[in-house]
């Protein structure tokens, strides 16, 4: 057991806040990734009606229903932004710093209830702030998935306090509702609950049964265990989001970073130790029944940091024990740390991301003065030729309304209203049932469609403006394949009030 004093601990979390400070400006002043704006959107409308009007149902809090979502971080952020009276893009970048910070002290609270080591607690701490899916996901974006995966840890602690404590049980449960209608990610907890019962319930028995299984055995089970979950996925075909043999290891390592090099090492440690604490069987028994799940990359990449970086935590305290002995061996430990985090800063800073239309990766400045000239001149609704470049205009000019082909955000806004009967619940056998619920036509794209092809009138939608992303070269941009250019044609004929170089507004 190592014990760090006071002053070495203060020492470490203070140089750990300023890192994470650091990971977290970015070059470019805006919001990043796709997903974000679509989130910004729904905060936006939090902010203009008072109420969530994606609520249709009780399951709509959910995300269980037709044209809703998981909501609990639009109403976080909302409350931020109402309460500091900040303009959206800065709630959005304090809300980020904080839940980024924050994820040092969830995952120490986490690595304290699985071993009792300063020294690990303070890794496990740097390992998971720092990782390239933590950074990702806390710097200056709004997914719901980054406020599920920086509370989690958080969840865990208190789920292994249960355990000492019943008075934690009714703080987990009053967590689980909270995680569920944070994101469904939170599907991938209900392995912990069972490795929770399921060890408190041999230790139970472990009292009243003789027999015990012969130690050598026990990294065979656990292997055995390993193998059985990976091979659920590979032989049934279930749990598989692309194909059985597409390859796994880049995504995991780009998201866990570096340190994945540790985590196996710690792994490997872990499976032939003998004598394992309570925290430590339970760490590996929950990653034996995730393992089931390894194949669905979109979800797990971001997940998986969570049970991985403790691992890590584990080989660089073995690592590091060798050190007394053997004095190369901490600057080796200390080359590696750096190396871990040069791959995060790289991913955060220098990493070239795929344009097309626009900057992938963030809204550019030409695009967000766009939507606050919107915000001060512009009354009535909008759409524009490029979808992705549509949301990031409606997010930044805040109140002036966009069709966009959304149906959540089209019901949101007015612009259609969601049948239920055309929509068909998922079996509660089929994977899609716990991701969406139901399954039905994409209507927000349908109406978005129709208008730009002029099967339906501008004028039904009060759309009197055309915000044209130029290059797009007269084209229609969107995910599917076709080009209906019958408005922006129209459009041409018309006055242009606003050109910025890469953004005309037209209007209709």
């Amino acid at each position: 057991m190592i014990k760090l004093s006071k002053r070495e601990k203060f020492v470490l979390v203070g140089l750990l806040l300023i890192l994470n400070i650091i990971l977290r400006f970015q070059v470019v002043n805006n919001e990043l990734f796709s997903d974000s704006f679509l989130m910004h959107i729904m905060v936006n409308s939090l902010n203009e009606f008072g109420y969530a009007r994606w609520f249709l149902h009780p399951l709509s809090v959910a995300g269980l229903y037709p044209a809703s979502y998981t909501s609990s971080m639009h109403f976080l952020l909302s409350g931020i932004a109402q309460c500091t009276g900040m303009e959206m893009r800065w709630a959005i970048f304090l809300y980020c710093m904080f839940i980024g910070l924050l994820s040092m002290f969830t995952a120490y609270l986490m690595a304290g209830e699985i071993l009792d080591n300063d020294l690990f607690k303070f890794l496990v701490a740097f390992g998971f702030s720092t990782a390239p899916g933590v950074l990702g996901y806390t710097t200056w974006t709004i997914p719901a998935r980054g406020l599920f995966v920086v509370l989690t840890p958080l969840f865990i602690y208190l789920l292994l306090k249960c355990r000492t404590s019943l008075k934690y049980v009714p703080l987990v449960v009053i967590f689980a509702i909270f995680l569920f209608v944070t994101h469904h990610l939170s599907y991938f907890l209900i392995p912990s609950f069972l490795a929770l019962i399921i060890l408190l319930i041999c230790f139970k028995l472990k009292t009243h049964i003789t027999i015990r299984i012969p130690e050598p055995l026990m990294p065979l089970i656990l292997l055995g265990g390993f193998l059985c979950m990976f091979s659920i996925p590979f032989f049934t075909g279930r749990f598989i989001e692309e194909s059985r043999y597409a390859p796994i290891s880049v995504n995991y390592v780009r998201y866990i970073g570096i340190l994945v090099i540790f985590a196996i090492s710690g792994l490997t440690y872990q499976i032939f130790k003998r004598d394992k604490g309570f925290g430590e069987l339970f760490l590996l028994l929950t990653l034996i029944l995730l393992t089931i799940f390894i194949y669905e990359q979109t979800y797990m990449k971001w997940f998986l940091p969570i049970f991985v970086i403790p691992f890590a935590g584990f080989g660089l305290i073995n690592v590091l024990r060798e050190s007394e002995k053997r004095k190369y061996i901490l600057p080796i430990v200390v080359t590696f740390l750096l190396l871990a985090i040069s791959f995060s800063a790289y991913f955060q800073f220098l990493h070239t991301y795929e344009k097309t239309s626009f900057n992938e990766r963030y809204m550019e400045e030409s695009t967000y003065k766009t939507g606050r000239w919107m915000k001060d001149n512009i009354n009535s609704t909008a759409i524009s030729n490029d979808e992705g470049f549509g949301n990031r205009i409606f997010a930044a000019s805040d109140t002036t309304r966009f069709l966009v082909p959304f149906g959540m955000i089209a019901q949101i806004y007015g612009f259609i209203s969601i049948d239920i009967s055309e929509f068909e619940r998922y079996p509660i056998t089929g994977e899609d049932f716990w991701f969406t619920g139901y399954k039905g036509p994409a209507i927000g794209e349908i109406v978005w469609q129709s208008v730009h092809m002029l099967r339906r009138s501008p004028n039904d939608f009060n759309i009197t403006w055309l915000v044209e992303n130029v290059r797009c070269k007269g084209r229609v941009r969107w995910h599917h394949t076709g080009n209906p250019v019958e408005l922006l044609n129209y459009a041409h004929g018309k006055d242009c009030v606003y050109d910025c170089g890469n953004i005309n507004i037209w209007r209709l």
